[in-house]
């Protein structure tokens, strides 16, 4: 059975496979917004951490209040002992949205992995562009007319 695909002159549709690290930068940039979004009017409250969760990707469970209101939340975060007092990060118009880590480093968080995607993807397009360029046909000498 004769394969069709070659890779001396590559095709445009080829980009399709770098189609799910686009996705992920649009995730991440979409992630950062939302993160940065809170950042810009994020509160702070002082919490107590009352579990680990060590099953659930070493998770922290606290609580805390804001105007009052004892909330409870539960995040990711450095080593911390179950009484250890917290600064705890949260979202005034929805105290349901908190955390233990700053929204304003949570959303430069989201662009960990952008640049290895946006540099597999540019490597990616560089070569099929590079090789469809170095595999172009030449076209016919015109004859020599009287």
């Amino acid at each position: 059975m004769k394969n069709d695909f070659d890779w001396k002159n590559p095709s445009w549709t080829n980009l399709f496979v770098t189609l799910p690290w686009g996705i992920g930068v649009l995730a991440a940039f979409f992630g950062w917004s939302a993160d940065h979004t809170i950042a810009k009017r994020e509160g702070t409250a002082i919490g107590v951490i009352t579990a680990h969760k060590a099953s659930r990707s070493d998770r922290y469970s606290y609580t805390f209040s804001v105007r009052g209101e004892k909330l409870e939340g539960s995040s990711g975060a450095d080593d911390r002992h179950i009484g250890d007092q917290v600064t705890v990060f949260y979202d005034p118009t929805d105290l349901n949205k908190n955390d233990l880590r700053d929204y304003k480093d949570l959303a430069v968080r989201n662009f960990g992995l952008v640049p290895f995607a946006l540099t597999g993807i540019a490597g990616i397009s560089w070569y099929i562009w590079y090789a469809r360029r170095r595999n172009k046909p030449i076209p016919d000498a015109p004859s020599n007319f009287p």
